[in-house]
């Protein structure tokens, strides 16, 4: 399963979302802000600078977007 971080008033999340929705992609919605700290999500992904970022859950964390 993907795991998708997002944050609020994002167009490019609200597409992708809503693309990923229509293809019966299975994804978990992580909101930043409210799901994770801008914080933890910059501890953990140091050199990712725009949302939405995707990731394959279940693999080590791999990237996809």
């Amino acid at each position: 399963m993907k795991k998708v971080y997002t944050k609020d008033n994002c167009p490019a999340c609200m597409s992708l979302k809503a693309k990923l929705r229509s293809e019966g992609v299975a994804f978990e919605e992580v909101h930043i802000g409210k799901d994770i700290s801008r914080e933890d999500f910059m501890a953990k992904y140091p050199t990712v600078r725009t949302v939405p970022f995707v990731v394959e859950d279940g693999n080590g964390d791999k990237t996809t977007s």
